[in-house]
């Protein structure tokens, strides 16, 4: 099976979303574990952004399948390698009713403690525990967290991460450039290349965590920056939409994996890097986002131009925009 076969039976498996998503995580990693993607595409994360954009797929969906996936698979390797009577009742992955979802809540509740997410996991396949329990479950967990000032890259929920970690260590480093120094950056917009139209006044806006629904949460996305413009249109009444995604860390680049669902509500997606990034990023970016290196000075680089995205909820944005300008 070659990848674009895989990939034309996600597209449909896609569909039935809910009485399919153990197969969509068997074909997601069989194209990681042959590495069908080399071919193609400098990481498994372009991959599947390029997917995602090419099919109009929530990206957010594909990764909730395969990490819902990985995580079941890694349990029952566990229960069945262990001496234990209640081997009997570990259902293997292909016959699991379970949703993703719930799975995905084990996991977050859990963090890296394999103790909990046996015992948790355990209790869902009886039917002793729900997705109701669940969530209020992680809800604690989070207020928890917060309570005690845990970083966000924090990797378990149980076990507070010393500030001396190598993890910590290598986030503080990677961040020297902050975020606020990139939307300074694009405070100016000599980094656009500008067409000149007569009769037409230059118009440039931008707005910072710009809210859009993506329709797969019940909560917002926010784009970093949004940004709305003129100058490098070519019909004189044209606006051009521009999505922004700060990238200031390596950990934060590579664990974001909900960036593609951005491209759907502008026309042109782009992330910014300090300068040590740019190479982390063109490995994940799809074949539409730009790069932009962005230095200390303050200076903007297109290192990859971005090409223009089907924005299928273009207008949206263009709302959300005009009511926050009212």
């Amino acid at each position: 099976m070659d990848i674009v076969d895989i990939e034309s039976q996600l597209q449909e498996l896609v569909r039935s979303d809910q009485k399919s998503w153990v197969k969509i995580y068997e074909l997601m990693q069989t194209v990681e574990d042959d590495k069908l993607y080399e071919n193609d595409y400098k990481s498994y994360t372009a991959w599947v952004n390029s997917f995602a954009e090419r099919t109009g797929c929530h990206v957010s969906l594909l990764w909730n399948r395969k990490k819902a996936g990985k995580f079941y698979v890694e349990y029952f390797e566990r229960r069945t390698t262990k001496e234990t009577s209640e081997k009997t009742n570990i259902v293997p992955l292909k016959d699991i009713t379970v949703s993703p979802d719930t799975i995905i809540l084990v996991e977050k509740v859990a963090g890296d403690n394999h103790e909990v997410a046996d015992e948790l996991l355990g209790k869902v396949l009886k039917g002793e525990l729900g997705r109701k329990e669940l969530s209020s479950a992680w809800r604690t967990v989070k207020a928890e967290r917060a309570e005690r000032g845990e970083k966000v890259y924090r990797k378990n929920a149980y076990d507070k991460l010393s500030p001396n970690s190598e993890t910590v260590k290598q986030a503080e480093k990677d961040k020297s450039l902050t975020a606020v120094d990139v939307v300074l950056a694009f405070k100016n917009s000599n980094w656009l290349k500008r067409v000149y139209k007569e009769y037409c006044s230059e118009k440039y806006r931008l707005m910072t965590e710009f809210a859009v629904d993506s329709g797969v949460t019940k909560h917002s996305r926010r784009i970093d920056i949004l940004v709305l413009e003129t100058l490098s249109t070519v019909e004189r009444n044209d606006l051009a939409l521009h999505g922004i995604e700060i990238k200031v860390s390596k950990h934060d680049l590579l664990s974001d994996k909900k960036m593609a669902e951005y491209t759907y509500f502008c026309d042109y997606f782009w992330l910014a890097v300090p300068e040590n990034l740019v190479e982390c990023a063109l490995s994940v970016v799809s074949e539409s986002w730009g790069v932009i290196s962005v230095s200390k000075e303050h200076s903007l680089e297109i290192i990859k131009p971005s090409t223009r995205c089907d924005a299928v909820f273009r207008d949206k944005t263009i709302n959300y925009a005009l009511l926050k300008l009212l």
